[in-house]
């Protein structure tokens, strides 16, 4: 009888450590999937409400009430930048700036894709970029559809985000990294002249 019981218990222990085997990776797997994108979702809504807060701020930061010029990229990301840092953790985050220009940050339009980005800084960095687009001037003889509304300002924030993401199963172009691409745009608080 004891013979017998002790070879069931040794197969019984191979069993459970093959089934072990078999089930830990799935399940650690699965486990870093929902982590992945718990931070996702937390990352994304910092992105979003740290867009639209830089958004207003730039709509009202302009050099003064009768400035034609965007505001300064750098200014914006100091405003939020502090917050996004927080919110992304292992991103870093620029400003969309041409290092030729001493005077003000910006480039003439912000980056068509996060890959622009990745070209420019390195991987997992998110840019901010700001952009002014000016209503057509108002001529008297036939005035253009818009003339005398106060310029757009959009306010971006693009590039590639870090996450937990194991190389190989990446939804970005590099593992560990997950492309980004949030916009928002309001009108810009100008007076007339």
């Amino acid at each position: 009888m004891r013979l017998r019981w002790g070879r069931r218990s040794r197969r019984s222990a191979a069993q459970a450590t093959v089934e072990f085997a078999v089930v830990a990776p799935l399940f650690f797997l699965c486990l870093l999937a929902s982590i992945d994108a718990g931070l996702w979702a937390v990352q994304t809504s910092a992105e979003v409400a740290a867009v639209e807060q830089a958004a207003r701020d730039a709509a009202s930061a302009a050099a003064g009430p009768l400035s034609e010029t965007a505001p300064d990229a750098r200014t914006v990301v100091a405003d939020i930048g502090q917050r996004l840092r927080q919110a992304l953790f292992g991103t870093t985050v620029v400003a969309w700036c041409d290092p030729t220009r001493r005077d003000a940050c910006g480039f003439v339009s912000c980056p068509a894709s996060p890959g622009a980005v990745q070209a420019v800084f390195g991987p997992r960095v998110v840019a901010l970029c700001v952009e002014v687009d000016a209503p057509p001037p108002c001529a008297v003889t036939a005035p253009a559809a818009g003339c005398g509304d106060s310029p757009m300002v959009t306010v971006r924030a693009i590039g590639y985000v870090a996450a937990l993401v194991p190389p190989g199963f990446g939804a970005g172009t590099e593992a560990g990294e997950i492309a980004t691409d949030i916009a928002a745009t309001t009108h810009s608080l100008r007076f007339a002249p």
